[in-house]
């Protein structure tokens, strides 16, 4: 088990990260939400470096694997919650070696395009 600091604006959670049997899988766990997520390589599909499939959401898009944020997470994803958008960057950092900034992960933030209204 991994655990990471997920931050979103000002607040900071813990976010547990259990990696599965099969390679890839992993359950995410983090202020109140449970996510089960698969990472594979997108072998050139969809724009990102890794296709991200959020399981019981059931939700998945392709990431960079160089720079992400949770604004990202959801917009090519298509999780709609700020906090589970937040919990999932932060794991996503740890699963894919992103180095974190000041200790915490998921920390850039920026307001997304398009269809969120805020």
């Amino acid at each position: 088990m991994m655990e990471v600091q997920a931050s979103l604006h000002d607040n900071r959670w813990p976010v547990k990260i259990h990696p599965l049997r099969a390679p890839g899988n992993y359950v995410i766990t983090g202020r109140g939400t449970e996510m089960w997520i698969a990472v594979r390589p997108s072998g050139g599909i969809g724009g990102g470096s890794h296709l991200i499939a959020v399981i019981n959401f059931n939700r998945c898009g392709c990431l960079d694997a160089d720079k992400w944020s949770a604004a990202d997470v959801q917009q090519y994803i298509g999780i709609e919650n700020p906090v589970d958008a937040a919990t999932l960057a932060a794991a996503l950092d740890v699963i894919l070696g992103r180095k974190q900034e000041n200790g915490v992960a998921g920390t850039t933030w920026k307001k997304p395009y398009g269809r969120y209204k805020w």
